[in-house]
Parts: structure tokens; C-alpha cells; sequence
């Protein structure tokens, strides 16, 4: 997940007058450890060898992720598939792409924050490597639905180090009226989607950007950013996927 917007002084100052950041145990913030099984879509992309994002499988070439995580060289990148394990197992891909959205802005906002892979060489399917489906254009997921979060980030904001094993969560989807009250209205946009408890508890962290949020087997979030982790009042965020679906159709054909 992305530190919010201005600086990571600022939601580190924002943390500290919050109300206290849940401790994990060896998960992401509040989740369980799971089996690639349980998320065979789950990939884990690399910078220099070493987990950096996440990223879903949505056909034998392409994946989705987010666009803050590919802002380097594209040669240090590459993606492995099919582990349970953050730092080993599975198999490694290099990449023949990464596109980035052409509107994505940081700093000044968070605002279109996706992006595609294109692995060189397709994917075998297995019971540890399987596409998810996308949603339509512009389809909305209702207020309260839960949805699912997995990834290999930090198990604590600040503090934590990140999980070896797939960490997996259940998160309700918010309005979007109670996640501009919370960041404030000029930064929730469209493109976004939010999700958290009220209390907090559970929630992505870093290393967990561009993973998937999930609901009922279709993929409609990219871990995107939020204010600290799990922090009682600010969900995470999310960017949304059906909002993006004829851009990732018209650049991977799916």
C-alpha cells in the first residue's frame, strides 16, 4: 500500500495521534496465513530479485497491478507465480511489458493507480496458478460486502516486517461518501474504492500494492494507498478495477 499523499512524515505523524495500530502475528495487519491455493491469482512482482508488490493473474500473459509500484528502470523487474512463500518457490517470469496508466500523477494524487504485465513466456495453469475474473465497465460492489486481501506486506505498520507466508483477509467494502469524510473529497475519485472496518484492525500494508481485492471471485480492487495501516477511521484504498475495464481490454486484449 502506498503512504498517503503528502509524505511519509506526515502519515507517520498521523499515526502516532491515531488510535493504536493493531498488532499482527507474522500476517498482513489483522489477517491469517493462507496457501497460494486459496489465491492461486496472487503473484508476487520483483525489483531486483526481491518481492516489491503484488499483482493478480487475468490470462496466461497479463496481469494487474498498480502503477506506483513499476517506477523504475523496467529491465529490474520480474514476477514470481505460484508460492506460497514470499521469498522462494514457484517460478519466475521475466517481463515483455509493463504499461502504467498514461494518467497516473503522483505526486500530485493517486488518482488511476494501475497497471498491466506482460510476462514473455505464458503461464502454466495449476491448482497454484489461475486467472481471475475481471468485472464489467464502471459495475459497483455495494456497501458492506466483503471482499478479500492477500499479500506478503508488512504485518505492521511502522514496525513490521513482511510476511514469508501468503497473508489472507476479509474486509467490508465502504461508501464512498464515508471514505472521502475520512482522506477528504478531493482525493477519493472515481477510479477508487475503499474498504476497512470502522475500528480498523485489518487492513494491506506496504509490500502489499497492486495486490487484489476480491469479491465473489471477481477482481475489483489493486491495493493502492490509505493514511498509515489499519488505523480506526481511514479503510484502505483501492484502485478500482471495473472503473479501468475497457483500458485494460484495449491494451491486453482481455
Amino acid at each position: 500500500m502506498n503512504i498517503f499523499i503528502f509524505c511519509l512524515l506526515f502519515t507517520s505523524l498521523a499515526s502516532v495521534f491515531a488510535s493504536p495500530v493493531p498488532s499482527g502475528e507474522n500476517r498482513i495487519v489483522g489477517g491469517r496465513n493462507g496457501t497460494i491455493e486459496e489465491v492461486p491469482y496472487q503473484i508476487s512482482s520483483l525489483l531486483d530479485g526481491s518481492h516489491n508488490c503484488g499483482g493478480s493473474l487475468i490470462n496466461e500473459y497479463w496481469i494487474v497491478s498498480a502503477a506506483h509500484c513499476f517506477q523504475r528502470d523496467f529491465s529490474r523487474y520480474s514476477v514470481r507465480i505460484g508460492s506460497t512463500m514470499r521469498n522462494a518457490g514457484g517460478t519466475i517470469h521475466e517481463l515483455d511489458q509493463i504499461i502504467n496508466h498514461p494518467n497516473y500523477s503522483i505526486p500530485v494524487t493517486y488518482a488511476n493507480d494501475i497497471a498491466l504485465l506482460k510476462v514473455k513466456e505464458p503461464m502454466d495453469f495449476s491448482a497454484q496458478v489461475q486467472p481471475i475474473p475481471l468485472p464489467e465497465q464502471y459495475e459497483m460492489v455495494p456497501e458492506g460486502e466483503f471482499s478479500t486481501i492477500s499479500g506478503w506486506g508488512t504485518i505492521r505498520w511502522l514496525v513490521g516486517p513482511a510476511a514469508d507466508i501468503v497473508q489472507i483477509a476479509e474486509v467490508p467494502v465502504t461508501s464512498r461518501e464515508y471514505c472521502a469524510t475520512a482522506y477528504g473529497q478531493s482525493w477519493i475519485t472515481d477510479d477508487m474504492l475503499c474498504a476497512g472496518f470502522p475500528e480498523g484492525g485489518i487492513d494491506a500494508c506496504q509490500g502489499d500494492s497492486g495486490g487484489p481485492l476480491v469479491v465473489d471471485g471477481v477482481l475489483h480492487g489493486a491495493v493502492s494507498w490509505g493514511s498509515g495501516c489499519a488505523l480506526a477511521g481511514y479503510p484502505g484504498v483501492y484502485a478500482r478495477v471495473s472503473y479501468f475495464r475497457d483500458w485494460i481490454r484495449e491494451n491486453s486484449g482481455m
